[in-house]
């Protein structure tokens, strides 16, 4: 929560010095995610088609935020930002089924931010790899 006071000095009735005192390093950032979770669908030995996660700060103070993977065949296109309080970013999110067999996959993506209060967050990523389309 961000903290301010206001100090007025006065003497004789008349204002000599007035300000505002604010603590930002009080303010604290709030990582929104949209969608909660991705399901993507391909061919085994191919490449799917990217989608979006909406990165947002629903806090007061600025969001400095990283996003990582948990497996190897899930990533973040850009993998990392900085957002003023009530913006948003989107990120292209990219799955490579190329060398994966026809199965269920499951992956995570974790957004994490020094300093948010509720920081990591997690979205859920299913891979659904079904066998390829014969010629």
């Amino acid at each position: 929560m961000k903290s301010s006071a206001a100090v007025r000095l006065v003497a004789c009735g008349l204002t000599l010095w007035a300000c505002t005192i604010s603590n930002p390093a009080e303010a604290s950032a709030t990582i929104s995610l949209s969608p909660t979770n991705l399901i993507f669908v391909g061919p085994a030995f191919s490449t799917v088609p990217d989608q979006t996660v909406t990165v947002s700060n629903a806090g007061d103070g600025v969001l400095n935020y990283t996003i990582t993977s948990d497996t190897f065949w899930l990533s973040a296109v850009t993998a990392s930002g900085s957002l003023d309080p009530g913006y948003s970013q989107q990120h292209s999110v990219r799955v490579n089924a190329v060398g994966l067999t026809p199965r269920l996959y499951t992956g995570h993506l974790t957004v994490s931010a020094p300093g948010a209060g509720n920081t990591p967050q997690v979205v859920p990523v299913t891979l659904k790899v079904e066998s390829p389309t014969p010629f």
